[in-house]
């Protein structure tokens, strides 16, 4: 029988792209702000392209290095059994200041296969770096700006029609076979072909601006990315807000573009993104219209079930992870919740709070994470905040 404690204090990675805040991370985490440089993203986990570092009695270890040594006490033999040695879940904070890529994630199936395909490739042509899906959820922590989900056909050529370039989705293919194809051909321009498009573009928004939310977004986009086939973009995908506490679940296949704000992003564990436009990453045309989703509709916001009236639950379809946020108030002791099995990461995001096990407690406060390994079913939380905890199903 061990003897060490079950949860330890963990410590994530920060990861710089221009996009991010010199803001929000240093500010969560205590640190001055400006930062030096953007940070973009904090991955608290273990995937092996950013591990979070964990400690167990005096020594911080990479998480990914601590599962490797001892996979069942980390993940418990159910988690082991379905995902193996791995945790099969990746958590972050965004900090999104201008805009990052349209972008889309494959499911399984297709993930598994292409990344075997491209073992004969070097590295910087394989499509995926990983066998896996990456289904997501975003969650806002501020008020959060995307786009996201395709318009169905009618809104498009309306759009279209109104600006003057209703020749650009020309008849003959109707619903999501025609949004593919209109898709497909602007992407596969070549820059030269593309120029006097983008051209006609930025005229027709910059005459509409005053009344069409649509057109006020392409030349927003366009003060970052003025030469990108991504500033169609809000042609044709919805513009969606999130207000805190709201979420999203992007499953395999949805076009989406991250524009401004802070959320917690919990997803597979996986970095399979394949780019079309609004960034300087490389992009992969004809893997992004074999993965992508072109039927219409408008994305709604993730369900979200309370217990009592503290505990809120977000409810998702199939995935590796469920999400929860508790809400901690005066010296009230909440019960973990018990719905999940194998390990959990716990990120407090205000306040100040303790999680209480047999043997003793961890304190944490704003921007402090913990794990708790599978050998811990029992713990509870006590203080004066919000947490948000994710956990392997």
């Amino acid at each position: 029988m061990r003897s060490r404690p079950c949860v330890h204090r963990l410590r994530g990675v920060i990861k710089h792209y221009p996009w991010g805040s010199r803001h929000v991370l240093a500010e969560l985490l205590g640190r001055p702000a400006p930062s030096a440089q953007p940070e973009a993203e904090l991955w608290l986990g273990a995937h092996p392209n950013g591990p979070s570092l964990v400690q167990v009695g005096e020594r911080w270890a990479p998480f990914d290095e601590l599962i490797r040594e001892d996979p069942e006490y980390w993940l418990g033999p159910e988690v082991l059994a379905r995902y193996g040695p791995r945790l099969p879940f990746l958590m972050k904070v965004l900090a999104v200041e201008q805009p990052l890529s349209l972008q889309v994630h494959p499911d399984a199936e297709r993930a598994a296969r292409v990344f075997a395909e491209d073992q004969h490739r070097p590295p910087s042509e394989r499509r995926y770096g990983d066998p896996y899906a990456k289904p997501e959820l975003v969650c806002a922590l501020t008020r959060f700006e995307a786009l996201c989900g395709v318009r169905d056909e009618a809104e498009i050529r309306a759009w279209l029609a109104a600006s003057g370039l209703a020749d650009w989705m020309p008849a003959g293919l109707g619903g999501a076979d025609a949004v593919r194809d209109f898709f497909a051909r602007w992407l596969r321009l070549s820059a030269r072909e593309r120029a006097p498009l983008l051209a006609q573009l930025l005229s027709a928004a910059r005459r509409r601006a005053a009344e069409d939310p649509i057109s006020r977004r392409v030349l927003a986009l366009a003060e970052f990315w003025p030469d990108d086939p991504g500033l169609i973009a809000p042609v044709l995908l919805y513009e969606i807000t999130l207000e805190p506490g709201e979420a999203l679940f992007l499953p395999a296949g949805v076009l989406h573009c991250y524009l401004r704000g802070a959320a917690i992003e919990v997803m597979a564990a996986s970095d399979n993104v394949v780019r079309a436009g609004l960034t300087n990453k490389p992009i992969h045309i004809e893997e992004l219209l074999a993965v992508a989703r072109f039927e219409g509709g408008r994305p709604g916001v993730v369900e979200r079930q309370r217990s009592g009236d503290r505990e809120v639950e977000y409810t998702l379809p199939r995935a590796d992870f469920s999400f929860f946020e508790v809400d901690v108030r005066g010296d009230g002791v909440l019960a973990y919740p018990q719905r999940t099995r194998g390990p959990a990461i716990l990120l407090c995001t205000e306040g100040h709070l303790a999680i209480q096990v047999k043997g003793g407690s961890l304190r944490l406060d704003r921007g402090h994470a913990c794990v708790i390994s599978n050998e811990c079913r029992f713990p509870s939380i006590s203080g004066s905040g919000r947490i948000r905890i994710s956990c392997a199903v």
